[in-house]
Formats: structure tokens, C-alpha cells, sequence
């Protein structure tokens, strides 16, 4: 096919555009010649040579030589890389030259480089490049090159993805320890001078925001530090030598971590710390007193302690081990001096009356050391104490009928904690009534009760003993209530009640309020409910149960019903079938008139009158309406006529009374009065309504001119000259052969002219059928007298369609936005070209000049659709990211019209598509390990966890972390921002033991939003000797016999056995005794056996018992120990023979006694007794 055409008037058309290439032919030479087509010898004429230049327009996409750019950025480099693009259209001023830019890519790392958008030289921003930023290893931007055709709409672009290297150190490294940032400062560390060798003394984590940073860490030169790096750029600095406060108190160690270009330090301040290891001693053991009961007194006694170490390890604090007794006593902790704060009753002791509290003395040191002593007291009674009831005094309750007559309902019972008065207590009412009585703790009634016999009795306990201080007698309160019985009925205030309610009164309107009375004063036998019981039975009106409010219900109506008579119940008994209590009452309703009706018409409303041309007066046309409302004033009705725009009024007038309708000035037909519209209105003086008539005038003799035709059609193609002849009426008028033609119009363009005389139609102007494609006109037509035709031609003009118009797409750029992925699948991109021409004329086509490699197609069954072969990626290779984070895919969609010629444009579609959540955050490192020390406190920071999402918004990685698991209670995380990074610090919500365990474990989770992972925590807990070790018994008691009298005894005798348990993991306990003046009597194995090794006697020692402190001390480090008193008492042996004061004995008798006198010798004769008993009881020995 040609490219171009040429046609019988000699216009030159192109014929096939797509031969058309500026880039390939810059122009086209055609000859050209006439030839005859009316003759038979179809001579032709001599040609000439027609030169066409074709014209550049935009068709071309610049072109990037490489599919993509691979760029290093180094420190000191300037200029990063160049990339080169070329656009194949000629004008290399517009359409073929090539400008750069770059485009948003991921990570928002755009603003770090800039190119030049002329030579396509990409370089650093001179001023992002100074400061410390968190850069990726590889950075992905977004290059176009763009033309720039006349018409930015036509603008076509390319885009390539150029990779950069990030190979500086921008930043310094950076110093953490516990996820706090501390470099350049200087951290302070205390240690004890016992402290392990080998022990982690701190550590610190070591962090360069440049990608794959050299880092390396050194610590100042000394021989008692180390340090030894770990994983994960973590550094541990250990003790390698032991700590000797007395000879150096203070270590100072710089650590520098250096990246080959910046060094940063972290300074530590170590200070060595004394240790406590001697223990206070009391100047006495045991301390004895006595004091009366229910009396302070102040200094009862001083304790006094001494401890041998210096400074706060050998400051005394003194204190009372909590105890049944102790609560009564306070010490002074500095001068051990003791008071007696609290009165003790000697009543709650017991039978002996004694009391012992034990006293610590602990200096201040950390861990503190401590000792104990004894201090019994005796308290002395008096006689203190009053009657009580049994019942603790509590207050009785007894509920009573009204009317409740003589009985015993309660009995009185008291104790005293006095023994000499048990039997003697008495009761009394202290408040006694006429209807109440109580003897010998018995408690009656003693005549009928009335409402006000109900109150609170109290009864007094009292004995007739005086007692040994101000006391008083104790009260029982008896609470009496008395319930209402019901003996009375409801009484209405009126016997009846007479009202008047309009019509029109409002449905839920409060008419009345009837009132009655119920004399039993309980609410539950004194209140009064109401019902309306008759008269209610089409439920025009309501009552208020509770209050007796009268409330209409609903509408009344005059018309219907004047009066209502009600009959309404009150009743003190909630429920109406149950009820035995009533009273009745009436209400008279009466109903007044109101005018609530409008006039209404009858059917002849919408009647038709006729009346004929040039008369006047009644032409038997007349309206009725009628009222409703019963009373006379209401319901009168008269009429009148509704003002109009039109000339009825001069024409026509209504009798206000009956409603009929007469001439007023007569009609003329031929003038125009052919028909009219007549409104009346009906009113009552308040209500109206209105009736529409329909008056038709009738013609009168008259013979006018008529059409051959009375609809004519006519075609004219559109863009034809001015005078192009449309068409042409024609009409008869057998009273006439003179006819005029007129064309009535109210077009003020006048498109048409008609010619008077012969009718015919031709165009005044050029038509454009796009915007009007037919016309319709009424041609008139009249005699020679003025008579014209009954009806009007009416002329109708097709206009003809020219394919003059291209397809319009009603913009040059359409817009989608969807989000990526499967979603995307779901996005109709559609779009229509509207041809304003019809037919083949207006029929378009659609083709897409790029697909993205067959992701895009066009709907072969819905033109104008374009679908999504396959999902669409915000991440896809050479796709640019928009200002918005936004990738963006750009169509040019062709419409070609089916015309001769054809005609076509061209749209692009943007299609935005949003980053989603598709990314689930990936944790560095699973199954996260920790170590930290038993006793830290709440808050310490336990391990910085770090999570990454690979999605673009940052919304969709926007990360939070949570902890769950068993042992979540220990543990928090939050998060921390700095840079890109998105880190979770785990600390202790509270202080962490290894009591119950050593291993805690928790899942950590992390979450976008919508997209989770998890993992596992495990912390390890070292053990911290933070726990003294605690004696199961505050005091052990033990015995064990004396000697023999010859000093034979059991190597080792068993005592007894001290236990004491540790809190703290892996701890040994060992035992020793501390109170120095039994050290040679007893000793205490390493498990807490205690053995008597020393020689003890019954009957040399006072107290027969011996009491000492018993020390349990771990082995941790610091030790920490506690004490236990031990009280051993002797038990005697029969170990001692009798023994005569004397080695001879004299005496006297008289001679000749009987056998059986007593020698008198007093001494004698008792020691016979006891030998005699010694020698029954005991093993024989020979005895002198």
C-alpha cells in the first residue's frame, strides 16, 4: 500500500502511516498528473514533481547502552560512574536529546548522589558524605533518561538500575555496654578485694555503622586485667591476678577500639573495696529483769556489744529478732538501750509468766556479721481485766411482727479473764423500755410492739470487784426491727374527677393526677399502685402505675366520641389479680371540638368545561367541596379562584357561594384562547384546598391553508459550504393561490434560511454534526388574507458524519494505583477513547505499544481493558520508585479510528503500585544466648536483639517486640531506633535469683504488623553469694547426763545437731561455736553435731545448763554466715555417796533400856535412815 492518495479534487491524503519513519526517509517525492475521466479519450495532462518532508515526531525511547551499572564509592572518590543513553528520533534538540535524572530507590538513599542530567555522570552529594550514616554493603538507585519532545504529554523515558559499592568509613566505631551507647566516657566499677580469679569484671560490645568494618580492640598495659574477645564483637575484660586492697585501691584502664581510621575509648574507674571478718561481741550472754503487766516503761535495761574490725565494718547496729514479745519493745539501734513501748496483759502468758527476747548486734559491714544475746523477763500481774461478752460484743439482730406479745428471745453470756471472777458477773439494760426487760442475762418482751418499739437495746456486763485501773464495762448492742403488718386499704383524696380535652391534644400529654393514701407505713404494705379497671376500652388514655399521672394515648377524635367515663382502681398490691386492698374513683373525660378538618372537592374536580369562542356568562360549569367538622362554625365552605401567571383572570370569575364558574370577557379563538388551566380554592376560614379545571375554547368557522406534507426529512452532509440546498416544502389553500412561507425558529444562529415564495431550505452556515446532528423546524404558512394553516410543517435535517474527529482519550495520562502482588492480579485497567464521529467513523481500536515482557494484555473479549498476565512486584528489576515510595509501570495504550483517512492518538497509563506486607521480619541471629549475674537489679539491660523486614514502606516494617514464655515475668523488651536498625534491649522487670533455677528461657517475637517470627532467649543466671545461711530453730534446746563422780565419761557424747540451709546454689555450710568460755566443754562437726568433750558436774553448776552461739557460715565469696543459740542442760546422776559430818559420834542411854530405844542422836539417827534407803536402792558396795 502507498503512503499516499490523491483524489479526484486533487487533495493529497495519507494513505498508510506506518510507512512513515523520519528516522529512515527524511522525505518522499511523488509525481503527480490529471487525467480526463468525461471523455473517452481520458487525455493526460503533463506531471509535476510534489517533494513531502516528513516530520520528526516523538516515536523513540532513549536507550541505555548496559541493562544495568555496577558503580564502587570509595572515601575519597568524587565522581562515582557515567551512564550513556540514546534516543533514535533526529531532532536532537526535542525529540532525540537526552537529559538524566535519578529516581527514588529503596531505602531512601537517593539524596546521597546527584547526576549530571546532560553527560549522565553520577557523583556524591559533597555535604551527605560528612556525616555518620547506616549504609547497606550494595545501594540500588534508579536512573532515566528522558526526551524532551514540545508537548511534555508525548515525553518518553527509560530507567536502569545502577548498583553502588559502598566501600567508606564515614563512621567511628562505637562503644555499648548493656545497649547504652558509652563511648568516650568513663564508667565506674567497684570489686572486692576476694574477688575470683578468672571472673568477667565487665564487658562492652564494639559497633561500626559501616558496612564490614575492621575493627580491632586493645586494652592500657597492666598485669591484673585481660582482655578476650567473644563473639558478636563482644569484649570481656577478666581478672587475671589477685586483688590486694591494702597495697593498690585503684585501677584505671583505657580500652580503644580503632577501624584503621577513627579510635574510640571507654575509660574504667576500678575501686577495690574492703571486706568484713569479725563479728560484734555482746559484754554478757544473758541478761535478766522483771517488770509489771499493763504498764511503758523507758530503759529497762542497756545492751552492749564490741567489734574488733574498723570504720563501718565495726559500726553496731542493735536489733530485736522478731518474736511473739518483741513488738513490745523497741531498742535503740546505736545505744542499745531498750524500752518498754507497749503495755503486756499477764493474762496471755501462761502460768509462768516469762518472756525472753534475743538481741543481734550487727556491725555495718557488707555482707554485715552479727551475734546474739538472751534477756529474759518476768512480768508481774495485777487485776486488769473486766467482764466480756462471748459473743465478742457483736451486735444481735431480731426481727419482730407488729403487735408481737410477751416471750424470751435472747440470753446474755460473759466471761472474765480474772479467775476470782467468773461468778460474779451481772447484765443490766441500759436502756430500758416499757415493751423490754432482761433478768439474769435473759432478755424479753414484755407487752405488744408498735412501729417505734424498733431501735438498738444495749446491755452492760459489770462485776462488783474493784478493778486495779479505770475500765470500762463492756455493752452487747441488740438490734430490734419490727415489721409492718397490712390492716389498712388505699383511700382516694375525691370521690371523683371531671376533666376537658381538646381534640388536638398531643398523644402522650399529661391530663391529671389522682391521689390516694395507704395508712400502713412499710413501702411494701404502704405504697400505692393504679389502673384504670373500666371505661378504657379502646386505650385512648394511660395511668402512671406509681404516681397516679394521667397521659392521653392516643388521639381523640369529636367527630367520633365526646365523652368518656373512667373508672380507676388503687390498690397497695403491685400485682392487680392478687390484689384485696382496693379503692375506687371516676374520671369524666370530656372531649371539645376543634377545626381539624379541610374542605374536600367531589369528583367533578376533574372535570373538562368547554365553552365555545365570542361568549360570555355560565356555561354549566360548577366545583362542590365539603367539610367534615361536626360543629357549624367549622364546617362552612366558600370559594374562590387561585391567582395565575396566565390571562384566566380577565376571562373567567366563581360564585363564592355555589361554586359555579362563569365568562367574565369573551373569547376569542383565533386570537390564541384555545385552552385554560382554572385553580379554585375551597376554604373553611382556618383549612383550604384546591381544584384544578380544564376550560377548552372551541373554534368558530375558519378555513386556513394547509402542508402537502405535515413532517418532512431531509439529509445534508456536514462541513458543506453556506447555500448548500436542503430541501423544500410546499402547501395548498383552496381559498388562496398567494401563499408565504415562514420558518419559525428560535435559533439565533440561523442555521437555515427558507426561501417565502418557493419553500426552498438552504444552509446559512457550515454544519458540524458533532455538535448537532439533526435539526427540526416548523415552517408556517398563510393566505393572502392573513389566514393561516391549522398546523405547521415540521421540517427534520439529518446531518451527516465526516471522519473529521481523532479518538479522544479525555486526557493524555491515566492513573491506577493497586498494591503488589496477588491483589494486583484483581486491578481493571480500563480506559475509553470516545471518537466524536459514528459509524466506522467513530469505531476504535486499541493496541499497547509495551507489555513488560507479556505481563501486560489486551482484554480480547472487553476492548478499552487491559489485564495483568501476572502479579506486579514493588521490587521488580528497572521498575522506578516515585517520590511516594511508589513503583511505577507506564503503558502507552494507541486508539485508531476505522475512517478514511484514519486517525489515532495515543495515552499513557501510570500504574502506582504500593508496597504490602509481604516480608516477615528475620531475626539476626536464632536461638539467642545470655549470661548474667545473679542480683541484678530491675531494668539491667540483658541482650539487644536485632530483627530486620526486607518490605520497602516503612510502615510495613515498622518492627515491635514482645516476650512471652514461663518465665516472661522476669523479662521486658522495647524497642530502640537508631538509624535503620530496629533493635529490641531485653531487661529485668525485677531482681533474678537462682533460687528456684539458673536457666530462664523466653520466645522473643517479633511482628510488622501482620507478619511475625520468633525465637528462642535462654539466659543464664551465675550464682551470687547473696544469701546468709538461716538456722531451722532460732534456739536449740538439748541435755545430756553429767560425768561420773570419778570423771568417767563417753569420749565425744552426743548432744545434739544444729541444721542451717543455704538459699544460694552450690553452697557448702560448715559450723563452728564462737562463745570462747565452753570452747574446751563442747565442739561442732562440719554436718552440725555437737559433742561434749569436756568434764561436767550436775551438782557444781548453778544454773545446771550452759548456753552458747553456734555459727553456720558458707563458702561463698564474700562468706556469709548467721548464728543459733544453743542451751544445753545437765542432767544429774546419782554420782555422790553420803557422807557423816563427823568421823565419831557420841551418845548416852541408860542401862537396863528395853530393846528398841533410840540412842538420842539426832544425826545419827537420820543418817541410818538414809543409808538404810541408799542401801535398798542402790547396788551393794562396801560403805563405812
Amino acid at each position: 500500500m502507498d503512503a499516499f492518495s490523491i483524489d479526484k479534487l486533487g487533495n493529497i491524503r495519507v494513505n498508510n502511516s506506518a510507512i512513515l519513519d523520519r528516522e529512515n526517509t527524511r522525505s518522499i517525492k511523488c509525481q503527480v498528473y490529471a487525467v480526463e475521466i468525461n471523455t473517452t479519450e481520458k487525455h493526460q495532462s503533463n506531471s509535476t514533481m510534489i517533494t513531502i518532508q516528513v516530520t520528526d515526531v516523538n516515536d523513540n525511547n532513549p536507550e541505555f547502552k548496559n541493562t544495568s551499572y555496577l558503580f564502587n564509592v570509595t572515601d575519597n572518590s568524587k565522581v562515582i560512574g557515567k551512564v550513556h543513553a540514546d534516543d533514535a528520533d533526529s531532532n536532537k534538540t526535542t525529540n532525540g536529546k537526552v537529559t538524566y535524572d535519578i529516581i527514588q530507590g529503596r531505602g531512601n538513599y537517593t539524596k546521597l548522589f546527584q547526576i549530571n542530567s546532560s553527560s549522565g555522570e553520577i557523583s556524591k552529594r559533597s555535604a551527605e558524605w560528612t556525616r555518620c550514616v547506616h549504609l547497606p554493603r550494595y545501594i540500588d538507585i534508579y536512573v532515566t533518561a528522558s526526551d524532551n519532545p514540545s508537548a511534555s504529554s508525548m515525553k518518553r523515558k527509560s530507567t536502569v538500575q545502577v548498583s553502588v559499592d559502598i566501600r567508606t568509613n564515614l563512621c567511628p566505631p562505637t562503644i555499648l555496654q548493656y545497649g547504652d551507647n558509652k563511648s568516650n566516657q568513663t564508667v565506674l566499677i567497684s570489686l572486692q578485694e576476694d574477688y575470683k580469679i578468672g571472673s568477667n569484671v565487665t564487658s562492652f560490645q564494639v559497633k561500626d555503622e559501616d558496612p564490614d568494618p575492621d575493627l580491632t580492640c586493645k586494652i592500657t598495659k597492666n598485669d591484673t586485667f585481660s582482655l578476650e574477645k567473644k563473639e558478636n564483637r563482644i569484649w570481656l575484660i577478666q581478672l587475671i591476678k589477685p586483688l590486694d586492697r591494702e597495697q593498690k585501691k585503684h585501677y584505671n584502664l583505657t580500652v580503644t577500639a580503632s577501624d584503621t581510621k577513627h579510635e574510640t575509648w571507654l575509660r574504667f574507674d576500678i575501686t577495690i573495696e574492703d571486706i568484713n571478718d569479725n563479728a560484734p561481741v555482746f559484754t554478757q550472754s544473758n541478761y535478766s529483769l522483771s517488770i509489771n503487766e499493763e504498764t511503758t516503761k523507758p530503759n529497762i535495761t542497756t545492751v552492749q556489744a564490741k567489734d574488733s574490725d574498723s570504720g563501718e565494718n565495726a559500726t553496731i547496729k542493735y536489733k530485736l529478732i522478731p518474736s511473739k514479745w518483741s513488738s513490745y519493745f523497741h531498742i535503740d539501734p546505736n545505744s542499745g538501750k531498750i524500752n518498754l513501748n507497749k503495755t503486756i496483759d499477764r493474762e496471755t502468758m501462761g502460768s509462768l509468766g516469762i518472756l525472753e527476747l534475743t538481741v543481734v548486734a550487727e556491725d555495718g559491714g557488707k555482707p554485715s556479721r552479727n551475734s546474739t544475746a538472751l534477756i529474759t523477763i518476768k512480768i508481774n500481774d495485777i487485776n486488769d481485766n473486766v467482764p466480756e461478752f462471748c459473743n465478742d460484743g457483736q451486735t444481735l439482730e431480731f426481727t419482730f411482727n407488729e403487735l408481737d406479745t410477751k416471750k424470751d428471745f435472747y440470753t446474755a453470756k460473759a466471761t472474765d479473764k480474772d479467775a476470782d471472777d467468773h461468778d460474779g458477773i451481772l447484765f443490766a439494760l441500759v436502756n430500758e423500755t416499757s415493751s423490754f426487760s432482761i433478768t439474769k442475762g435473759v432478755l424479753s418482751i414484755k407487752s405488744r410492739l408498735k412501729k417505734t418499739d424498733a431501735g438498738v437495746l444495749m446491755i452492760v456486763t459489770y462485776n462488783n470487784r474493784p478493778y486495779a485501773k479505770e475500765l470500762s464495762n463492756k455493752t452487747q448492742k441488740i438490734s430490734i426491727k419490727v415489721q409492718d403488718i397490712n390492716d389498712n386499704i388505699p383511700n382516694f383524696n375525691q370521690t371523683g374527677y371531671q376533666i376537658s380535652v381538646k381534640e388536638n391534644t398531643a398523644v402522650g400529654s399529661m391530663l391529671l393526677s389522682v391521689t390516694a393514701t395507704d395508712a400502713d407505713w412499710s413501702e411494701e404494705y404502704g405504697s400505692v399502685y393504679y389502673w384504670i379497671s373500666s371505661g378504657n376500652t379502646d386505650r385512648h388514655f394511660f395511668i402512671n402505675q406509681l404516681n397516679g399521672s394521667v397521659y392521653l394515648a392516643d388521639n381523640v377524635d369529636y367527630e367520633k366520641r365526646t365523652n368518656y367515663n373512667l373508672t380507676i382502681t388503687a390498690s397497695d398490691y403491685k400485682d392487680r389479680k392478687f390484689s384485696n386492698h382496693s379503692a375506687y374513683t371516676t374520671l369524666n373525660i370530656t372531649v371539645q371540638d376543634v377545626n381539624d378538618e379541610s374542605p374536600k372537592f367531589a369528583d367533578n374536580c376533574l372535570q373538562i368545561c368547554k365553552v365555545k369562542e365570542n361568549t360570555t356568562g355560565s356555561f354549566n360549569c360548577k366545583v362542590n367541596a365539603t367539610d367534615h367538622d361536626r360543629s357549624k362554625q367549622f364546617h362552612h365552605v366558600t370559594y374562590q379562584m387561585v391567582p395565575s401567571s396566565g390571562s384566566s383572570q380577565n376571562h373567567f370569575k366563581i360564585n363564592k357561594t355555589s361554586g359555579e364558574i362563569s365568562v367574565w370577557t369573551a373569547l376569542d379563538y383565533d386570537a390564541g384562547d384555545h385552552d385554560f388551566n382554572l385553580t379554585v380554592k375551597a376554604s373553611d376560614s382556618i383549612h383550604s384546598s384546591t381544584c384544578t379545571l380544564s376550560i377548552i375554547v372551541e373554534d368558530v368557522d375558519d378555513t386556513p391553508p394547509t402542508f402537502q406534507k405535515t413532517m418532512y426529512y431531509f439529509h445534508v452532509s456536514e462541513n458543506q459550504p453556506a447555500g448548500t440546498l436542503v430541501g423544500q416544502v410546499k402547501a395548498e389553500d383552496k381559498d388562496s393561490s398567494s401563499l408565504k412561507y415562514q420558518l419559525e425558529t428560535s435559533d439565533q444562529n440561523q442555521t437555515f434560511q427558507l426561501n417565502a415564495t418557493t419553500g426552498q431550505i438552504t444552509t446559512r452556515l457550515s454544519l458540524d454534526r458533532e455538535k448537532k446532528q439533526s435539526y427540526s423546524l416548523h415552517v408556517a404558512v398563510h393566505d393572502s388574507h392573513g389566514n393561516k394553516a391549522t398546523k405547521r410543517a415540521i421540517v427534520n435535517v439529518t446531518v451527516l458524519d465526516v471522519n473529521d474527529n481523532r479518538p479522544n482519550f479525555g486526557g493524555t495520562l491515566l492513573t491506577y494505583n493497586t498494591s503488589e502482588g496477588s491483589t494486583s492480579k484483581n486491578l481493571k485497567i480500563s480506559f475509553t477513547a470516545t471518537d466524536l464521529d459514528i459509524g466506522n467513523n467513530g469505531n476504535v481500536t486499541y493496541t499497547m505499544r509495551d507489555d513488560y515482557d507479556s505481563l501486560f494484555k489486551m482484554n480480547s473479549t472487553d476492548p478499552g481493558v487491559i489485564l495483568i498476565v501476572k502479579e506486579l512486584r514493588h521490587d521488580a528489576k528497572g521498575i522506578p520508585i516515585n517520590s511516594d515510595g511508589k513503583a511505577v509501570y507506564t503503558l502507552n495504550v494507541v486508539a485508531t479510528d476505522h475512517g478514511e483517512p484514519q486517525l489515532s492518538s495515543i495515552a499513557t497509563i501510570n500504574i502506582y503500585v504500593s508496597d504490602v506486607n509481604d516480608c516477615s521480619p528475620e531475626f539476626e541471629k536464632l536461638n539467642m544466648t545470655a549470661t548474667i549475674m545473679e542480683g541484678s537489679v530491675k531494668g539491667f539491660s540483658v541482650y539487644r536483639v536485632t530483627a530486620t523486614d526486607c518490605d520497602y514502606d516503612p510502615q510495613n516494617r515498622n518492627l515491635t517486640y514482645s516476650i512471652n514464655g514461663t518465665d516472661k515475668e522476669y523479662f521486658s523488651i522495647k524497642k530502640e531506633v537508631h538509624g535503620d536498625m530496629q533493635d529490641g534491649i531485653v531487661k529485668l522487670t525485677k531482681p533474678i535469683s537462682v533460687i528456684n533455677k539458673e536457666i530462664y528461657k523466653v520466645n522473643v517475637t517479633v511482628s510488622d504488623g501482620k507478619n511475625s517470627n520468633q525465637t528462642l532467649l535462654t539466659v543464664t543466671v551465675k550464682d551470687v553469694n547473696d544469701h546468709d545461711p538461716i538456722f531451722t530453730q532460732k534456739k536449740y534446746n538439748f541435755n545430756v547426763s553429767e560425768n561420773d563422780s570419778d570423771g568417767n565419761r563417753s569420749m565425744n557424747a552426743f548432744v545434739g545437731k544444729v541444721n542451717a540451709n543455704d538459699k544460694d546454689k552450690h553452697s557448702s555450710i560448715v559450723y563452728r561455736i564462737v562463745t570462747s568460755d565452753v570452747e574446751n566443754l563442747f565442739n561442732v562437726t562440719q554436718d552440725g553435731v555437737i559433742h561434749l568433750i569436756g568434764v561436767v558436774d550436775h551438782d557444781s553448776c548453778s544454773s545446771h545448763q550452759f548456753s552458747f552461739s553456734v555459727v553456720a557460715e558458707d563458702g561463698g565469696s564474700p562468706k556469709r554466715m548467721n548464728f543459733t543459740e544453743v542451751v544445753v542442760t545437765i542432767i544429774d546422776k546419782n554420782d555422790n555417796y553420803p557422807k557423816f559430818k563427823r568421823v565419831s559420834y557420841a551418845g548416852s542411854i541408860k542401862e537396863n533400856s528395853r530393846n528398841g530405844t533410840p540412842v538420842f542422836i539426832v544425826s545419827t539417827i537420820y543418817t541410818t535412815f538414809y543409808i538404810t534407803n541408799i542401801l535398798r536402792t542402790t547396788e551393794k558396795k562396801n560403805y563405812k
